[in-house]
């Protein structure tokens, strides 16, 4: 049995189990299940749905929060006030839009397919599925 978590406010609980999530995305890829993804998160396989209505949302804020992280702007800009150097702060920052790109693709490949079978279960029971990307990847 997994052990009690502490009690956290729902938005830092979503936070947490993004947190473990991501990477989990990055490893395995989107056949990760959500018991692996509560252990990876410490907490109980129902916490995930209390914050979750289901997988394919949890994917969803996943990939969202890969694209854009959470505090990342403000994190970005405060390393980056610490470099004075322009030639160092160009290096920064092209590492940094590197990394974010191959964690964003790795997140986005895990996530396709079931962005894709939702898409076809709408079309299915003869609703409009949504065309185009999510409102988060046009920001």
């Amino acid at each position: 049995m997994t052990p009690r978590a502490t009690p956290l406010a729902p938005d830092d609980r979503r936070t947490a189990i993004l947190a473990a999530l991501v990477p989990l995305l990055v490893e395995r890829g989107g056949d990760v299940t959500t018991k692996e993804i509560a252990r990876a998160a410490g907490i109980a396989e129902g916490t995930i749905f209390r914050v979750f209505p289901d997988k394919a949302a949890l994917l969803m804020a996943a990939a969202e929060e890969a694209i854009n992280p959470s505090g990342g702007e403000e994190s970005f800009h405060a390393v980056l006030a610490e470099i004075p150097d322009l030639r160092d702060r160009v290096v920064f920052v092209a590492g940094r839009v590197l990394d974010r790109m191959r964690l964003t693709m790795a997140v986005m490949v895990a996530v396709r397919p079931h962005l894709a079978a939702k898409f076809h279960e709408a079309h299915e029971q003869g609703q409009k599925a949504p065309l185009g990307p999510p409102p988060f990847m046009v920001k």
